[in-house]
């Protein structure tokens, strides 16, 4: 289950966050771990492919749902 899903994760500096990531990378899901950021967030997904996507809904520079109109107004 999961294998070889790429998986974007905000919360890099928080104790929940890495566990998180420990636990989907026991199922083989390749996780990347970055800070609660939503101009960070935007650049991950757009410099390469990514299955999915946790966030928090309230992040610096730009919220989660800011993140979902800008990446839906590029399409």
């Amino acid at each position: 289950m999961g294998s070889n899903l790429k998986v974007l994760l905000t919360g890099e500096g928080s104790e929940f966050g890495r566990n998180c990531a420990n636990v989907l990378r026991t199922y083989g899901c390749d996780v990347s771990l970055i800070p609660k950021d939503g101009k960070m967030v935007l650049t991950k997904i757009k410099g390469g492919s990514v299955d999915v996507l946790v966030m928090d809904a309230f992040m610096a520079n730009l919220d989660a749902l800011g993140v979902l109109t800008n990446l839906k107004d590029e399409k």
